[in-house]
């Protein structure tokens, strides 16, 4: 649409404003038992975008384009992202989020929780109205413990050594 101006006092007639009602997507997640996982943070984005393959550019070049956003975080922080944010709602008792308004397209559901390893739905089909249903399943994350080890396969103490590009022995 075109950018309607209104001035101080004065009145527009003949404005007509259509608002699309978009569709809803009700996202269950549940955990790798089949449970509903309560309290998970579900955000609606764009699909991540794909490299493209550049002919002519030489072997290995690869190009890729990307939507940016910018958002204010938490205290002053600025992040950006090559993805759009489209919604956002945490889940319910049953483990369902319900996120409206959207407008048709492909999007992900990005799942986060605290006792849960991050995860993502497939693309999803939103049409221009109606509601879509979506299934995600974490599961529990864990973590990875490296110990650095010498040539003889002693444990060594080691520093980080930024001018030297790496660990290097203390």
């Amino acid at each position: 649409s075109a950018p309607v101006e209104v001035q101080p006092g004065l009145t527009l007639k003949d404005v007509r404003l259509v608002v699309t009602r978009g569709a809803q997507l009700l996202v269950k997640v549940i955990d790798a038992a089949g449970e509903p996982v309560a309290g998970a943070r579900v955000t609606v984005t764009d699909p991540p975008a794909q490299p493209v393959d550049q002919q002519g550019e030489g072997p290995g070049i690869r190009r890729r384009t990307v939507r940016m956003q910018r958002r204010s975080g938490g205290e002053g922080d600025v992040m950006l992202g090559d993805t759009m944010e489209h919604g956002r709602a945490v889940t319910d008792r049953a483990g369902v989020a319900r996120i409206g308004g959207l407008t048709p397209g492909r999007v992900v559901a990005q799942v986060a929780h605290d006792r849960y390893a991050p995860a993502s739905s497939a693309a999803i089909v939103i049409p221009e109205a109606g509601r879509v249903d979506a299934r995600v399943t974490v599961v529990a994350g864990g973590f990875v413990q490296l110990q650095a080890l010498d040539a003889t396969g002693q444990p060594g103490r080691y520093r980080n050594d930024r001018l030297h590009g790496g660990a290097r022995p203390a």
